[in-house]
This record gives structure tokens, sequence and C-alpha cells, in this order.
């Protein structure tokens, strides 16, 4: 994983216990320093057991509708055998998404 490798984010990603959001160093980041706009197109969200994923799912949901960004794509990342995925559910009110289901 080289976005990981000679960082401080390894450390942090592993113990902090808390939703972390990484920026790539290289990257320009998700607001505009021309009008502080805000643009967020694709946001990977690790799946497993622990920590529970569903309030990550609903965090990144809160956060696309609260900077009021008219499309994004999240993608459900989960390692390991596919029957220990476990179930969420993308269709929840509090998350504000029309078209929701559960998803395996």
């Amino acid at each position: 994983m080289r976005w990981l490798s000679g960082s401080v984010s390894e450390p942090i990603a592993r113990h902090s216990g808390r939703m972390t959001l990484f920026i790539p160093g290289e990257s320009h980041g998700f607001v505009s320093a021309d009008d502080g706009a805000v643009t967020l197109h694709n946001i990977l969200i690790p799946v497993a057991f622990t920590p529970a994923a569903q309030p990550s799912l609903e965090a990144a949901a809160r956060l696309v509708k609260n900077f009021n960004c008219d499309h994004g794509k999240f993608t459900l990342l989960h390692v390991g055998i596919a029957d220990s995925m476990p179930s969420l559910n993308a269709g929840s009110s509090r998350l504000g998404m029309e078209d929701g289901h559960s998803t395996r």
C-alpha cells in the first residue's frame, strides 16, 4: 500500500479507533482554494464487523449531504471471506439516500 508507506497515516488508521479521513499529500484535497467549493466524487469505506461499518457509511453520507455535493460514489471495501461481510443498510432515512437497499 503505497499511500501508507513512510507516513504517519498507518499508525493513525490502525490505532485511532475513530473514523479517519485520509487525503494523499500530492492531491489538492476536496475544497477549492479559489472559492471554497467542496467536491467529493469517490469515497472509500472499509467494511468490517469491528469497528461497526454502518456509522462510517452514515457519516460519509452526512458529509456529502452537508457539503451539498450533487453526486458521489461510495465504494465499500471488505477484505476477507465474502460471508464475513456485515450487512449494511444503504437506504436508511438517516442517510438521505433515495434508492437504498441492504448490501452484503
